[in-house]
C-alpha cells in the first residue's frame, strides 16, 4: 500500500477542502451543480437622492442548449442562444427597473466536457429611490424556450449620506490590492460568496462624514458557522488593521473577456470613500462563515456583518459524499485506516477526511490540496468510464484501481476476439510497466490478469 502511495506521488498533483453535507453520488444527474450565481449589491449612487443597487450573475453556459448554427457557412457550428432578464420590484410589486441581456455563444460541438465549466457573466446596475426590492431575475433558453425564474432575493436601497452613515454591501473582489493604485475592481461573483483556494479582499464603500481621514482602522473578524468545524484557515486576524482609503471616484461596470469588471474613474466622481479589506481566502476551507467588521473613519465607526460561504463549483463528484470520498482511498490507505476513517458523526468522518488529506498536502500554505484533488479527478473518471451493470462503481473495479494510482495510460492496445473474449494493455513508459485486463464473457467486466515490465 505504502508502494502504491508513492507511485501516485510521484505525480505532480493537492486545502484540504471541508466536503459538502449533500448526498450526491459521482456522476447523478439529480442533483447537478448549480447552473446560477447570482447578488444584488447596494453601492453609493451619483444622484445623492437615489441609491445604486448593481446585480452580478454567472450562468453555466450548459444552460443553454447548443444547436446547429443554421444561418451561417462561415461561423461557429454550433451556438447558444438565451436571455437574461433583471427586474427590481418595489414593496407593492411595481417593478422599479428592468434590464435585459441577450446573448449568442458559439461553440465547436454540443457536447459538454467534463469537468470543465464555461460561464456566461454579466453586471446590470440601477439607480433607484431608496427601500426595499425583490430581484426578479428570469433566465430563457431560445432554443428549447426552458425557463427559470427566481424572486426570492431582497434588497434595500439605502440612503447613503453624510448624516445616514450606511455602509455598502461587503462586494468580495480578486485580488484585493490598493484602490489608490487599481483602475480596476474584479468582481469575485460567485452570488456572494467566495471562490475557493483564491485570493480575495471585500470592497465597501460610504460617504465620508466631514471628519473623514485618509484612512480607515478596521477591525475584522472571521468565524465559521458550522458545527465541528476546525478554526484554523480563518483569516484576517480579530485586530484592528490600517487600510488607505480612495475618494471621490466613481466605479463603472464592463464585461471585459467575459468577466464583470469595475474601471475606476475619476471623471464623472461621487462623493464616496472606499476601501478593500485583504483577505487570505485561500486559507480558508470549505466551509459557511461570517465576517463581523467595525471600522472607524474621523470620529464615525461603522459595522457591518456578512454570512458567505466557499464554493467550488468544479469540486470532484466524488468528494461530494463524505463516506464515498472514504470508501476511494481504499487504495492507498489500509484496512485499519479506513475503519478508523469511518467511524463517528458527519463531522468527525469529514474532518477524518481532511486530516487524511493534510498530512500529505505538499501546500499547507492553501487550502487547495493538488494531490487530493488529482486522486479524486481519477476517481470520476473511473466512476464514469469503467463502470458496468454488473459493477457500477468504476472505481472499485481492476482497470478503476490502475488508472486512480498511475494516472492516465501513455498507449493502450485493444484485442477484440469474439472467440476468447476481449483484452486490454496498458502501458505507462515512464514506469516501464504494462498492465493486461481481460473480459472473457464479453459483459464490460476487465480483470487484471498480468503486471510486466514493457
Amino acid at each position: 500500500m505504502r508502494t502504491c502511495f508513492r507511485l501516485l506521488g510521484m505525480i505532480v498533483l493537492g486545502a484540504i477542502p471541508a466536503l459538502a453535507q449533500m448526498p450526491m453520488r459521482p456522476g447523478g444527474p439529480d442533483q447537478p451543480l448549480p447552473f446560477l450565481f447570482y447578488e444584488a449589491v447596494n453601492l453609493v449612487a451619483r444622484d445623492t437622492a437615489k441609491s445604486r443597487i448593481d446585480i452580478h450573475y454567472r450562468i453555466d453556459r450548459d444552460f443553454f442548449i447548443a444547436q446547429k448554427n443554421t444561418e451561417t457557412t462561415s461561423g461557429p457550428l454550433f451556438r447558444r442562444l438565451g436571455e437574461i432578464a433583471i427586474e427590481l420590484a418595489d414593496s407593492t410589486g411595481t417593478v422599479s427597473a428592468r434590464e435585459l441581456d441577450r446573448l449568442e455563444i458559439g461553440a465547436d460541438s454540443p457536447d459538454r466536457i467534463p469537468e470543465q465549466k464555461e460561464w456566461y457573466q454579466g453586471v446590470f446596475s440601477f439607480e433607484v429611490a431608496p427601500g426595499p426590492y425583490t430581484v426578479i431575475i428570469e433566465i430563457t433558453d431560445m432554443q428549447s424556450k426552458r425557463n427559470v425564474i427566481d424572486r426570492r432575493r431582497p434588497i434595500r436601497a439605502l440612503p447613503f449620506g453624510e448624516r445616514a452613515l450606511q455602509l455598502s454591501t461587503p462586494l468580495f473582489v480578486a485580488p484585493a490590492g490598493d484602490l489608490r493604485t487599481t483602475s480596476e475592481l474584479l468582481p469575485v461573483n460567485y452570488g456572494g460568496d467566495l471562490l475557493f483556494s483564491q485570493p480575495a479582499g471585500l470592497y465597501l464603500e460610504f460617504v465620508p462624514p466631514v471628519t473623514a481621514d485618509s484612512t480607515v482602522r478596521v477591525r475584522a473578524t472571521i468565524s465559521t458557522l458550522e458545527p465541528g468545524a476546525a478554526k484554523d484557515g480563518v483569516s484576517p486576524p480579530d485586530s484592528f488593521i490600517t487600510i488607505p482609503v480612495r475618494k471621490t471616484f466613481d466605479i463603472v461596470p464592463h464585461i471585459i473577456n467575459g468577466s464583470p469588471v469595475y474601471a475606476l474613474t475619476d471623471s464623472v466622481p461621487r462623493n464616496v470613500a472606499a476601501f478593500v479589506l485583504p483577505l487570505s481566502a485561500e486559507q480558508m476551507l470549505l466551509r459557511t462563515f461570517q465576517i463581523s467588521m467595525s471600522f472607524t473613519s474621523g470620529s464615525r465607526t461603522f459595522e457591518s456583518k456578512k454570512d458567505f460561504r466557499m464554493v467550488w463549483p468544479d469540486m470532484p463528484f466524488s468528494l461530494r459524499d463524505v463516506d464515498y470520498a472514504l470508501d476511494a482511498l481504499r487504495y492507498i490507505a489500509t484496512d485499519r485506516e479506513l475503519d478508523s476513517l469511518k467511524s463517528g458523526s458527519f463531522e468527525s468522518r469529514r474532518n477524518n477526511l481532511e486530516g487524511f488529506w493534510k498530512a500529505r498536502d505538499k501546500t499547507p500554505a492553501t487550502a487547495y490540496n493538488e494531490l487530493m484533488t488529482q486522486y479524486y479527478r481519477r476517481v470520476d473518471h473511473a466512476v464514469r468510464t469503467f463502470g458496468t451493470l454488473r459493477q457500477p462503481d468504476g472505481y472499485r473495479s481492476d482497470r478503476g484501481r490502475v488508472y486512480i494510482l498511475y494516472g492516465p495510460p501513455t498507449r493502450t492496445d485493444r484485442t477484440l476476439d469474439p472467440k476468447s473474449g476481449f483484452e486490454e494493455a496498458w502501458f505507462y513508459d515512464r514506469l516501464n510497466r504494462k498492465f493486461i485486463f481481460r473480459d472473457e464473457a464479453k459483459n464490460g467486466n476487465y480483470v487484471l490478469v498480468s503486471t510486466t515490465s514493457s
